[in-house]
């Protein structure tokens, strides 16, 4: 009888967590709902609206060729089916122009909901929140990016972050709504609620500078850091974990010797990647092309062997740099004390001609390119190889290759583009190599399908580089990832 009486009260404990996190989605999607302001959208290049699908394409994609539990729909997978209508709206849109734009967002808000309640097997009202938040959250960040960071987004770019930024709170919001009732056992689930929170707390501080003016001095900027790591992050996550966070990250970082190199390898990486951009602040000289793109083949040397040997200690410390990136931006926007003026110097050597407005996003790109297909992929394994190195394959091999090689050697440029066929070629042949070395080793699957797959990834996104005016960083890795998770429907004889 004890036992059937807690498992009721259980069981209400979860119905009421689930329905009070669907009726805060739905109440910030109604508080969402705004109109579209004037905004200025990065200078010479296209909106690029096309970038709308990359997101919750490759989240579903990924759903349907590696999901997570026959059992239940991904969360991140739920929010990616109320994106679609918003995402097919626009396209609409554009083909018939001159309609009023809070019709067309209803509209898309209804069919969120229905499209989620049939796809999704969940419930009514969870249905409506996603729906609300989803479309009503997608159109406001997108036009807040837009509206308070002039010049540093065109609109596809805007539309890409802000549907990142919903379904890293989606997954938030059910992260830490099931951490109440069920702690988290595996490796993976356990650093994605210590890194969700851990970012959660980052965007918190973020935001409260950017609200209060008052907190752009030294001694309130700093009160403010120290008071939500230490007494908002750490308590949160001791509560929801039932052990200490900081003692666990540290032994998990030193618990074998396996582990224990693989940091002090990142450790001397990042000292030397400290140690050039100090040199080239020092020469006081605009960074070339091809000084640039000598970062993009450092995270190759980073995160390959991560991958390959502790894909879930890179993922820690992959959450973990993000984080670092956003705080050192939030530094060098404030020119707070003692690195505000380092990092000014350091952004104005290394200043792509993509960063146009205030915020150095490129760094950040390449972060994210990188690290995106580890934080959609369902599998943290060394056997998901290929999937979870999209972003390397796309930047630091492909972008890296093609830049260096096209500036050097190409006379023959694209239509209505900068960049050459040659280094279009140099961009497919080198791809095409590394992952012919990785097959040669055994670290990636080596049969017909997996390379036809491979190759169709490598031209389109090598394509798609060679033509396209957005940001690289931030488009390549999607198009490499959703083209190497869709299923070919034949064999090889």
């Amino acid at each position: 009888m004890t036992e059937l009486l807690c498992l009721d009260v259980n069981l209400k404990l979860k119905w009421t967590l689930v329905n009070f996190g669907d009726i805060c989605f739905l109440l910030c999607g109604v508080t969402f709902v705004m109109k579209t302001r004037n905004s200025r959208c990065r200078p010479g290049a296209g909106d690029g609206e096309w970038l709308n699908a990359l997101l919750p394409l490759a989240v579903l994609v990924r759903e349907c060729q590696t999901p997570v539990s026959p059992a239940r729909v991904n969360v991140l997978t739920v929010g990616a089916l109320g994106l679609v209508p918003s995402v097919a709206g626009t396209f609409v849109s554009r083909t018939w122009p001159g309609k009023s734009s809070a019709p067309n967002t209803l509209a898309c808000c209804v069919a969120s909901a229905l499209f989620v309640f049939a796809v999704a097997k969940v419930g009514v009202l969870h249905s409506i929140a996603v729906a609300f938040f989803m479309t009503f959250g997608f159109q406001h960040v997108r036009n807040l990016l837009l509206e308070h960071c002039p010049l540093s987004f065109t609109i596809g770019e805007a539309s890409v972050v802000s549907q990142g930024l919903l379904l890293f709170i989606t997954s938030c919001e059910n992260n830490v709504l099931q951490s109440l009732y069920e702690s988290p056992k595996d490796c993976v689930e356990i650093v994605t609620l210590i890194l969700q929170v851990g970012l959660l707390g980052v965007g918190l501080i973020c935001g409260a500078v950017w609200l209060l003016p008052a907190l752009r001095a030294p001694v309130p900027f700093y009160t403010v850091v120290l008071a939500v790591a230490v007494g908002m992050v750490v308590p949160a996550l001791y509560f929801l974990l039932e052990f200490n966070p900081v003692k666990w990250i540290w032994l998990f970082m030193f618990e074998t010797q396996e582990s224990a190199m693989m940091f002090l390898y990142w450790v001397v990486c990042s000292v030397l990647a400290v140690k050039a951009l100090s040199s080239q602040v020092e020469a006081g000289k605009r960074a070339s092309t091809s000084v640039r793109k000598c970062f993009h083949v450092l995270a190759v040397a980073v995160f390959l062997p991560g991958l390959i040997m502790h894909p879930c200690l890179l993922y820690l410390s992959s959450g973990v740099v993000l984080a670092l990136f956003l705080i050192l931006e939030a530094f060098r926007i404030l020119q707070m004390p003692p690195l505000g003026g380092a990092l000014q110097d350091s952004y104005s050597v290394f200043v792509d001609e993509k960063d146009a407005g205030g915020l150095a996003l490129t760094p950040i790109y390449l972060l994210v390119g990188c690290c995106t297909p580890m934080w959609l992929h369902p599998v943290l394994s060394s056997e998901a190889l290929l999937p979870l190195m999209s972003g390397l394959l796309a930047v630091g091999i492909g972008d890296t290759a093609a830049s260096v090689y096209g500036h050097k050697f190409g006379r023959h440029k694209w239509k209505d583009s900068k960049k050459t066929k040659e280094g279009t070629a140099a961009c497919i042949i080198f791809q095409m190599a590394f992952v012919a070395i990785l097959m040669m080793f055994g670290l990636v699957e080596s049969n017909c399908i997996e390379y036809v797959r491979t190759l169709i990834a490598v031209v389109s996104s090598s394509i798609v580089e060679a033509k396209t005016d957005q940001v690289d960083n931030l488009c390549l890795p999607l198009i490499t990832y959703l083209l190497l998770n869709v299923p070919i429907m034949f064999t090889c004889m």
